[in-house]
């Protein structure tokens, strides 16, 4: 059974039970998987890993926002925020990566306790064997 049918396997059997799609293959796992890789659903991701991954992404793209608003096009926005930025601008970048580091490692356990949750929910076990008993 390949990959993409293993996880259709599960968007259908996991939907059946309740889960939404979009929770038992999310977005950015698709994005992945269109690309080529092959990473485990989340749900059958060891908890660890999902804390690494989950809190990586997030705390990367907070930093890349975050590091924007402060660091950016500061009268842009403040014209949109009808206020000025310009208090911001003393916020120092290690600051930033200490706030978004532990954003990350935070969003990461709050994506990993929830992901094995479900797992256990559901009775998964182990992505390299599912599928395969009829």
């Amino acid at each position: 059974m390949t990959h993409h049918d293993k996880v259709q396997r599960l968007i259908g059997e996991l939907g059946a039970q309740g889960l939404s799609q979009y929770e038992a293959a999310p977005r950015m796992f698709r994005w992945l998987w269109s690309l080529g890789i092959e990473l485990p659903p989340p749900v059958f991701m060891s908890f660890w890993l999902l804390v690494l991954f989950a809190g990586a992404v997030f705390g990367v793209g907070m930093f890349v926002l975050v590091f924007a608003i402060i660091r950016g096009n500061e009268a842009a926005l403040g014209l949109a925020l009808g206020r000025s930025t310009r208090s911001l601008s003393h916020v120092s970048t290690s600051f930033v990566v200490a706030l978004n580091t532990i954003l990350g490692v935070l969003f990461g356990l709050l994506m990993a306790f929830h992901f094995r949750r479900q797992a256990k929910r559901f009775k998964l076990s182990d992505w390299r064997n599912y599928g395969e008993s009829v």
